[in-house]
Order: C-alpha cells, then structure tokens, then sequence
C-alpha cells in the first residue's frame, strides 16, 4: 500500500466529521451504462429556497494511456468543472492530473486550471501542481517511517516571484487511532486531529483549529456508528454550539435516504436550524439480451403483448406456441415412456418440469438462430447471455412461471423454486451474469457440442472461488490485479470475471442451488460484478473455457495447482496439466500473504526493501552480509506438507532464526510445538536460537516477552536463544536481534 499524499494526511478525521451531511433537501440520481459510463443527476434546495442543479459523468478511455476522467460536471449557475488522471504514466506509480473549472458570470466565480504529478511508493509520496490561472507552482512531500508521517508543502508565485503558502504535517498511526497535526497558511493556522477506529462499527473523531494570529480556537467532536450494513448513524458538536445529527439507510440496494439536522443549542428558541433530506437512487442499465420463448396453455395469452412491446424486434428471436398436447409432445421430442409415467411421479404438462424442458428447448432454438460469435457480443466485454424463458400453463399454477436456466420464478409472488441438477446437466455447465436489478437472474446453458474457446474471453481477469461469502478482500483482490495487469500489458484493461464452479476438487458438488443463488446475487446485486458458473473443478478444465486469461488466485489455490494429488499422484499427469494450461495461453496472477514474515525479513535483512512475498513454497535460499559475518539463510515453507521436510536443512545449521507473527495468538501453541520439535532433533544440539516476535506494528500484537513465556523459550535449547521484537514493515528491531545473533556466533 502506497502512502497517503500530503492533502491526505488528515482525510480520516475529515471524511469522518464531514462525510454524509447534507442540510439543503436533494435528490440525487447516480445512472451506470453499459459500456461503463457514470451519470450523475442532482438537485438540491437549500434553506433560502435556491436550487442548484448538476449533471455530471465519469468514464475511462483504454484508448489514450487508461485515461480516466473521475468528474464532468455542469451546473445550472453555468459552471463546468472537468477532473482527469493518468495512472503510471511515463513510469509506474506516477498519476498525471488535470483540472478545469469554468466560472460562471453569475456568481463571479473564477476560473481555474490545474496540472499536476502525483508519484506514490509504500514509504514516501510527492506532488507537483501548477495553477495556470494563478500562475503558482506547489510542491509537497510526505514519508513514513516506523508509523510516524512527516510531510511538508510550499507554493511559489511566478508573477510575484515571491513564496505564497508553506506548511507541514506530522502524524503518528498506530493502528486503529491516528493523531495529525498540520500548519496552513504560512504557520498562520495549526490544524490538529484525532481518528479512532474503536471497533468494526464505530469510528470518532476529533479536530481543532487554532489561528495563531487571534488566539482563537474551533474544536469539533463526532463519530459514526454503523448499526448494521444498511443503517449508519452519524453525530457531531462544535465549540460555537451547533450539534448535527444524521441517519443513512440503505432502502433498498438501489435506494439510500439520509436525514440531516443542524442545531444551533446556544439559541435554540431561534431560527437558525436546518433541516436536510437526501434521497439517492442507483440505476444499472441493463445488458442487451436476445431470447426465444417457448408458450403453452393460459401462458399463450401474453404473446401479443410482447410481441407488440417496443423493441421487441431486436430482442426477441422466435415465440413458439406449442398448445394442443400432441403438438407440445413433438416439440420437446417427449417419448411415450416420459408421456405415460407413473412413477416416481405422474407426468404432467402443467409442471414445473415441462416449463425446464421448454426452456431448454428454447435455448436450443436460440443457439441455432444465433451464432456465438453474435451472441458474445450481447453483453458488455463480451461476457455473454442468452435469456431463455418458458411460461407454463398460468391456470394450473400459482402466477405464470417464468423459467431460467436455474431458477423458477413466480411472477405473482415473487418466490423462486429452484430446479434440480440432474445428468441432463451437460458437463460444461456456464452461465454469466451481470447487474441489471431485474427480478430474473440472466443465466445461460451451453449445450456440449459448442466450442467454447470461439467465445471472446481476451483481456479476461478471471477469479476463482466459492464466494461463500463474498467480502471485500475478493473485490480489493480483483483491482490490484487489475492495476497490476494494466502496468504489464501496455495499458490494456482486464476486466474482471468471478467464476463460481459448481463441481470442487475437494468439497464435490455444489447442489445446493439456493446457496448458489445466494452467491450469486451478492456478487452482482450487491457490488455489480460479472459472475460466470461452470463445472470445472480443476484449472487445466478452466484453462480451456477461458483461454487467453489471467486467473488470480490467492498463495494457497497456487500451492493446490501443484498439488500431485489432484492429478493421481502422478507428475507426469502434472507436468501435462500445465503443459495444457499454457499451450491455451493463460496466465496467473498469485496474492501473496505475509503470514509470519520471515520472507519479508529476510529480504529486508539482505536488501534493506520491504518486498511483498508469497508464502514460502518449498525454499529459497539467499545470501547476505552483517558487519563481518557471511550468512547464508535457507527460508524454508511453513505448510504443513513442507514441514516434514524441513530436517532435511539442519546438517551444519549454525544458528536458527524462527519467525512468530505477534498478532495471531491462536497459532503461538501451533509455533511452540513446532519449534520444539525442531531443536528435539541432533543436528541442532549445537545451533544458537534467535526468535523474531514479528509484525509488533498492529495494534493487538502481543510482547516478546509474553510470546518468549508462552512459547517457553528456557526449555527449548541450553544453547544461548534471544526473542526480539520487531516489524518486517517497519523495520524495527530487525537488526537489534541480527545484532545478537552475530555476537552470539563468533
């Protein structure tokens, strides 16, 4: 993670203080198409009875470098203000920005035009802007080092060759709290602040500007506190006596309400209250479709309705009318067997089993009447849908059942049944969605004879996993991997595919269709992502679905595609399975852990970098040197099928170096146990012990000296042993212990 910029160095405490308020009554109206374009649509009265209106947009041109403009924006009073970046251009990490605001002759607003550089990296930032319309230049420059933020910033006036502002920052973090204290307007002002995250759900904070000139002082106190996901209390109080409350609830997932209150409690029998209600609707549009549809029985009746629905050309392929039974009968291609079945259960052609194989049918129809390369295009970045609907008999049922692939939904009632997974199933399963906050889930089955790997998938990043539930990590996940890939791949945006398989290497089949459903939705419902479904269980299966992908996955799926098990306990069957993988032209991008560290101290031992590793697969062995002393370290695994292994390295081992994550005190038994174990073994009846109580830099971390009693450290060796606290990140106390070590080993 880079490290804020120097404008951001209190964003915490404001966002916290400031975020959500809003006392003027506004509708707001937040509009994303298909091809990626945001709309935003505002309005909003104030207490004076002035209206203000907005209509904005924000999209991404892959075309010019990744060009993304995150505000275009006119307002009623004739103002035009357009934002714009560049990420990694020139070199990595480097933002170009820009800003123009056109002011209007109304309100005398002036104009202003900005360019600016943004270079970030995990231990320091810097900036770079110039007003052209003030003709003023500003610099600014922010590090890290050991949780403590220092920052500064000057402007120089070309036209007055003369320094117009200059200021600093220092903040400490320490974990869930951080303190920032700032001077603006020459050291004219001093702004200090204070953020506490006191636990998942609520979060205060607290900030006071003094003016030094005056000797007068502001403080403001406020917090949030998030009830549950779709409710947030706010509240905050300022030294002149003006109290402000809000709440904001989640509606429903396309429509927010906030309530506001401003309270002047010093005159509180006046008219200086405010009172504000904001209301925010978000629309997805939805993907074009095409369908064919298959009618019987009472179900016949809205045919003419669709067919005389506008737009009805370019989405509907073919309405087929089967009625008299005979005639459904040749149209499913039903044998006398199934017609005259008795058990397990009579058949019937008001069912629910008739309205699947009606869909299926309809699907075939559909695939026949539209060619892949066609139907791929239906959906944005070519993650394509054919809908496939079956109404069946609307007399013999409660409501007209409108069939998925998947899911039988009741118009009426809006309840869903979900079919079975059955042999007629093919093998390779797939169906997409994507958000259209319709009351259908948009699924598709491709029977076996298609050739999948015709299907468009390039620029594809795929994501693998059960989802089960899905959080914030596999989001976060698919953006890194995203930016990762756009810096590697001249710019080229990866669009992200969450595949949800049906049939697991370990767990068997997910049959469940309710829990699937669940999945599902809360992937595209809830954070609007594509989802793909398909019975591939293993990746050289997934490899040939999606060829010319990038899977990301995290460091223990990377281990698991090695894993000789998987493919009989044969490396040859492995060797092959990879072989597949990369003739289809597929690549993976692997989320590393820190796990312990040890990794991350080694590297930062030899090299003095903080480097973000994967979990140590198998060893690594480098070699680095302290003051006089050449060491050479071998960084073994720790999985649990590595340890056996691990004996193996101790033959002449001088001294061992055994790395604790501080913050996990369910594993510190787990550690203990095996550190045990290692000196019980004859090879290291002479080696010193050098124990790294690591990550001492988050908030609940426990002290080396409680980790040293824990893991009772005087009975493991009668060698000379030493526990040192320290921070792979932070890169305290990590020479402090190689200090002993070196002592301890002349």
């Amino acid at each position: 993670m880079a490290a804020p910029l120097y404008k951001d160095v209190s964003k915490k405490a404001t966002n916290v203080l400031n975020d959500d308020y809003d006392f003027s009554r506004k509708l707001k109206i937040k509009t994303k198409t298909a091809n990626g374009v945001t709309f935003t649509t505002e309005g909003a009265m104030a207490a004076n009875k002035s209206i203000l209106a907005k209509l904005g947009a924000s999209f991404v041109v892959p075309q010019i470098g990744g060009l993304t403009v995150s505000k275009l924006q006119v307002t009623t009073q004739g103002r035009v203000i357009v934002e714009a970046d560049i990420n990694n251009a020139l070199v990595d990490n480097l933002k170009v920005t820009a800003k123009v605001e056109d002011g209007s002759r109304k309100t005398n607003a002036s104009q202003v035009t900005k360019l600016g550089l943004e270079y970030k990296q995990p231990t320091y930032t810097l900036t770079k802007e110039f007003d052209v319309t003030a003709n003023t230049a500003s610099v600014s420059a922010l590090a890290v080092v050991s949780g403590v933020t220092v920052g500064a910033h000057g402007a120089f006036n070309v036209n007055k060759s003369a320094v117009s502002d200059y200021g600093g920052a220092l903040a400490y973090n320490g974990g869930d709290f951080q303190v920032t204290v700032a001077t603006k307007k020459s050291l004219k002002t001093i702004n200090a602040n204070f953020h506490h995250q006191f636990d998942a759900n609520t979060i205060y904070a607290a900030s006071i500007d003094y003016d030094v000139q005056t000797a007068a002082n502001a403080l403001t106190l406020g917090g949030r506190y998030a009830v549950d996901k779709d409710t947030t209390y706010l509240g905050k109080v300022n030294s002149d006596g003006f109290v402000s409350l809000a709440v904001v609830q989640k509606v429903t997932p396309f429509l927010s309400l906030t309530t506001s209150a401003h309270i002047d409690a010093k005159h509180f029998e006046g008219d200086s209250h405010k009172f504000g209600l904001g209301l925010t609707i978000e629309i997805f549009a939805s993907k074009r479709v095409q369908c064919a549809i298959s009618l019987t029985g009472g179900g016949g009746n809205v045919s003419g309705e669709m067919l005389g629905t506008c737009g009805a050309s370019s989405t509907l392929l073919e309405v087929s009318l089967p009625y008299y039974q005979q005639s459904l009968v040749e149209f499913l291609n039903l044998s006398p067997d199934v017609v005259q079945r008795e058990v397990p259960t009579r058949f019937s052609f008001s069912s629910q089993e008739v309205s699947i194989l009606m869909a299926k049918k309809s699907l075939e129809r559909a695939r026949a009447l539209v060619p892949l390369d066609d139907a791929a295009k239906c959906e944005d970045e070519c993650v394509g849908n054919l809908i496939v609907l079956a109404l069946a008999k609307a007399a013999r049922v409660d409501g007209a059942s409108l069939q998925t692939a998947l899911t039988v939904h009741e118009l009426d009632t809006l309840t869903e049944h979900a079919t079975e997974f059955d042999d007629s199933i093919p093998s390779s399963l797939m169906s997409t969605s994507s958000s259209s906050n319709s009351t259908t889930t948009t699924i598709a089955l491709f029977p076996n004879n298609v050739i999948l790997r015709d299907m468009p998938w390039k620029h594809m990043l795929v994501l693998p996993g059960s989802f089960n539930p899905v959080h914030q990590g596999h989001l976060e996940f698919a953006l890194a991997a995203q930016r990762l890939l756009q810096s590697i791949d001249n710019k080229v945006v990866h669009t992200p595919l969450f595949e949800l398989s049906l049939q697991n290497a370990d767990k068997g089949a997910l049959a469940d269709v309710a829990d699937l459903s669940r999945r599902v939705r809360a992937l595209v419902d809830t954070h609007n992502q594509r989802v793909v479904l398909t019975n591939a269980s293993l990746f050289v299966d997934k490899a040939a679905l999606f060829p010319s992908c990038v899977f990301a996955v995290g460091a223990d799926t990377a281990v698991r595609l090695v894993d000789l098990k998987y493919y009989g306990n044969d490396p040859a069957k492995l060797w092959l399975a990879l072989a597949t993988i990369s003739s289809h032209k597929c690549r993976f991008v692997v989320a590393g852990r820190l796990v312990e560290g040890k990794t991350t101290i080694l590297y930062k031992l030899k090299l003095n970098e903080t480097l973000h590793t994967l979990p140590t697969i198998g060893f690594n062995v480098e070699t680095f040197q302290y003051k006089a002393i050449e060491f050479t370290a071998w960084d073994i695994g720790g999985q649990d099928k590595l340890r056996p292994l691990w004996k193996y390295y101790y033959q002449n081992t001088d001294a061992v170096i055994f790395v604790v994550d501080s913050n996990d005190k369910h594993r510190i038994q787990h550690a203990t146990d095996e550190l045990h174990r290692m000196f019980g073994e004859d090879e290291l009846r002479d080696s010193k012990l050098l124990v790294y109580a690591n990550k001492q830099d988050l908030p609940n971390a426990m002290s080396a000296p409680d980790i040293g009693a824990k893991m009772d450290l005087r009975s493991v060796t009668k060698n000379p042993w030493y526990i040192q606290s320290c921070s792979a990140i932070t890169n305290d106390g990590l020479f402090e212990g190689l200090e002993w070590l070196s002592k301890a080993l002349e």
